[in-house]
């Protein structure tokens, strides 16, 4: 009894060892995944500048700066009227009764959506900063 305990034992310590060390892996590749989106980032803004930077030289400063804005512009709306269709034929759809107020509070969780993915992010980034001074 003595022995199928402490196999039992030993057994269950590498198996936390285990998770913990794939849960750090994991976080590790999180974090890389986070900086090299980043980085990514950072060369689109780059390449962005340079763009900006020739097409004043061949338009002027002001329409080189209202050019790249305005494709901006169209993108996002782009975007916004994707949206609205999508939400428009998602309104069209019957619902069942029973389904009438999950649908409801998940419009009500959208609301905040934007909030409290914020939330998260900044928690998320005071959490990773913590994990970097300590070491």
């Amino acid at each position: 009894m003595l022995l199928r305990w402490l196999i039992s034992t030993i057994g269950l310590a590498a198996l936390k060892g285990e998770v913990s060390a794939m849960a750090s892996r994991a976080a590790q590749r999180s974090f890389l995944h986070v900086i090299a989106f980043l980085l990514f980032l950072l060369a689109f803004g780059f390449g962005l500048a340079a763009f900006t930077v020739w097409l004043s030289g061949v338009v002027g400063v002001i329409w080189s700066c209202a050019i790249v804005a305005g494709v901006f512009a169209v993108i996002g709306i782009g975007i916004q009227i994707g949206l609205a269709m999508t939400k428009r034929r998602q309104q069209n759809q019957p619902s069942l009764a029973g389904l009438a107020a999950p649908a409801a509070a998940g419009v009500a969780a959208q609301s905040g959506g934007f909030l409290g993915s914020l939330a998260i992010v900044a928690i998320v980034g005071w959490l990773l900063g913590r994990q970097i001074l300590r070491k």
